[in-house]
């Protein structure tokens, strides 16, 4: 018998003309595809029906139909009463049999129609691939509504470029068969002059190349920071500062600067009119008073450069890796003064971060920023 076969399933509709209207973007749309091959009924199961079905579309890699019940299709054919609208839902062996009986009663040959609805096949699934596009809906948004997450070199500054780039070195540089990554694949650690093994995990790679590429150290020993002093024989160390006032390394040192150099010039009028009434009586000899050091401040970062900096910083003194949001933040202009003015669902949406993890660059941007106002204030 001719069979023809209809593939209905869910896709989010785009707004004509490639626009981004909130009116019709987001909207469900049921797509429809049917195509015909010919399928013997005379000696087929409802198991193999169903799956010769599937196949004309291509789908076996994905759905199979189960043994006993499901998934549930519609048949209706040439004659049948009540056509389409009134067709029958089959599910079991049972249905099918009775609809496969009342189908080879007729003395002609008859069309066969089957309908079958991707959307409630997720109990049959057998395989996770991207529903088939149908043609004529490819336009430059495409990508980002079918989410098929292929990586275009295109979307990454140049600074990321260099960053992967010089990964990929160290990887080639120091990968370790003793100490394989958390999935069995290939492991990486430094070993130093002693024998000893430092795991490096995806966070300790981009601090490392974003040092290599600031001409801080080279790809021959890590940066000499906190984040690489850790135990070694392949562990790696994961140090995250524990509640939401806690300010972290890299920020907590410059405010602490900021405030030493603000106390210094207090201390100084307070203590001179002690030394000077000290020095006038011979009696003693005055102590002398040294100013305190003050830790050097960072300077300001270049301009234009503000996200790319705050997203380092980030990872650095919290611990929170959003640095291949960079692209997708710089593209709309999100820079760190306005952070905390965006919705934390659209950041979530742009970055595609959890929650919790938006929130935390929303309060260290805010931080992060004051420490640069300062910063500018000071001439630095």
């Amino acid at each position: 018998h001719l069979v023809t076969v209809l593939i209905t399933y869910t896709i989010l509709a785009s707004a004509p003309g490639g626009s981004r209207s909130s009116r019709t973007t987001g909207k469900k749309v049921k797509e429809k595809i049917t195509k015909s091959d010919h399928i013997a009924l005379e000696s087929t199961s409802r198991v193999d029906f169903i799956n010769a079905a599937l196949a004309i579309h291509d789908l076996t890699d994905q759905y199979q139909a189960s043994l006993h019940s499901g998934p549930p299709v519609k048949i209706w054919w040439t004659g049948s009463s009540g056509g389409k609208s009134g067709a029958s839902t089959i599910e079991n062996n049972h249905d099918f049999e009775v609809t496969r009986t009342a189908i080879l009663k007729k003395k002609k040959s008859c069309v066969v129609n089957i309908e079958i609805d991707l959307d409630t096949m997720d109990g049959y699934r057998v395989k996770k691939r991207a529903l088939p596009t149908p043609a004529g809906t490819a336009d430059d948004e495409e990508e980002l509504r079918h989410g098929d997450k292929v990586p275009r070199l295109d979307t990454y500054g140049d600074t990321q470029q260099l960053h992967g780039h010089i990964i990929l070195q160290l990887k080639s540089m120091w990968p370790c068969d003793r100490h394989p990554g958390e999935h069995g694949e290939q492991g990486y650690c430094y070993v130093d002059t002693a024998g000893q093994h430092l795991g490096l995990n995806t966070r300790k790679f981009a601090l490392w190349s974003a040092t290599i590429a600031a001409a801080d150290c080279t790809k021959h020993a890590p940066p000499n920071t906190v984040d690489f002093d850790c135990l070694r024989d392949g562990r790696l160390n994961i140090v995250k500062p524990h509640g939401r006032s806690n300010v972290g390394a890299l920020v907590g040192s410059d405010l602490v600067a900021l405030l030493a150099a603000a106390a210094i010039p207090l201390l100084t009028n307070q203590l001179a009119p002690l030394i000077a009434s000290a020095s006038s009586t011979p009696a003693a000899h005055a102590p002398t008073v040294s100013a305190p050091m003050v830790p050097a401040l960072s300077p300001s970062p270049i301009p234009g450069t503000e996200l790319h900096a705050c997203l380092v910083d980030l990872l650095v003194a919290k611990g929170v890796d959003l640095l291949d949001a960079e692209p997708a933040l710089s593209r709309l202009d999100l820079t760190p003064d306005i952070m905390n003015k965006v919705p934390v669902g659209r950041l979530c949406e742009v970055t595609g971060a959890v929650e919790g993890r938006v929130h935390k660059l929303q309060a260290f941007c805010e931080e992060w920023v004051g420490c640069v106002e300062v910063k500018h204030q000071l001439g630095l």
